[in-house]
């Protein structure tokens, strides 16, 4: 992660048990966190056995992010959807995999119920993981059927080689087809019977905030005095039209009209600035959690909660 600058890194069958397990913290760079979804154990397998499946994803500790909760998937397929909020830009990340052993049908139901509800967000979608379905195989029925839903939203596969030790295309990498990806890396199995993809692609979630102009109406100089005034003089309180149609017009037209008077559009430009990339998550929930005990106090004006928001500040810094 931290030789090749990236971004995000997906893993699948993790075989851990929760986010705290010892191996995910242990393979955690600084300057990255993550979010995990364990295989949930059945009662008959809560033992010290080994819990295969698992998935996590590792971001950048700039970027915020949070789980998307989803509906169980009937078929067995594990399914981690992760919503990434970057400087300028927004994308949600989504991990699937699919044991061997699940139904090919369920699966495909389960896969389109899953694209339907992250075509709910105006982001841009990454779809990675292994599907185990014999993707090379032109001809394969289940190929065609994952080629059909993929296309009927709009995505595009862009893992196109072997990526299993036994020369099958297994894995994928699927983004919107106005969401270019390039330089799409396939490197041989080695520590793992699969592939290790890298590819990249424009989500901007650099730590840069854009500059730019944005229009704003100058509320500073709003004369609630005034605009009274004026609106007593127009026709919409001296002149009441009669029929709602005109009235409706008569409205819109009069507020129009005052509010590009008292408080009238100015371009402003915002200055660019560079986010701090230690300003993590962990940081966001600190600040958050001392600016509530802060309300509290200014709300009650009690001993008490004075003295929890002085300890809060202690922790915040």
């Amino acid at each position: 992660m931290v030789a090749d600058r990236l971004h995000l890194f997906a893993l699948v069958e993790t075989w851990h048990d929760a986010v705290d397990s010892p191996q995910l913290i242990a393979c955690t760079p600084p300057g990255y966190s993550y979010n995990e979804k364990a295989r949930p154990r059945t009662e008959s397998a809560l033992s010290t056995r080994t819990n295969h499946g698992g998935q996590c994803l590792f971001y950048a500790s700039y970027l915020s992010a949070r789980e998307v909760p989803l509906p169980v998937c009937k078929s067995g397929m594990e399914v981690l959807t992760v919503y990434l909020r970057g400087a300028r830009h927004n994308a949600l990340a989504v991990v699937i995999y699919r044991p061997p052993d699940t139904s090919i049908t369920a699966f495909f139901d389960d896969l389109g119920d899953v694209l339907e509800r992250a075509s709910t967000f105006a982001c841009p979608v990454i779809l990675m993981g292994d599907v185990n379905i014999h993707l090379d195989a032109a001809d394969d029925p289940h190929t065609i059927k994952w080629r059909h839903i993929i296309d009927s939203h709009g995505l595009v596969q862009h893992v196109t080689s072997p990526t299993h030790r036994q020369g099958h295309t297994l894995d994928v990498v699927v983004t919107p087809s106005d969401c270019p990806v390039t330089d799409v890396q396939i490197e041989p199995p080695t520590l793992s019977d699969h592939s290790y993809i890298t590819f990249s692609t424009d989500l901007q979630f650099s730590c840069v905030q854009s500059a730019g102009t944005v229009r704003r109406r100058q509320w500073h100089h709003f004369d609630y005095d005034k605009f009274c005034s004026d609106l007593c003089q127009s026709d919409l309180l001296s002149n009441l039209p009669t029929d709602a149609v005109t009235l409706v017009t008569c409205y819109n037209a009069t507020l129009q009209m005052l509010l590009d008077k008292h408080a009238p559009f100015a371009d402003i430009k915002r200055r660019a600035h560079v986010n701090a990339p230690w300003y993590d998550q962990q940081c966001r929930l600190v600040k958050a959690t001392t600016r509530r005990f802060e309300r509290a106090y200014r709300r009650n004006k009690t001993a008490e909660s004075h003295e929890a928001w002085r300890r809060q500040s202690l922790l915040a810094f």
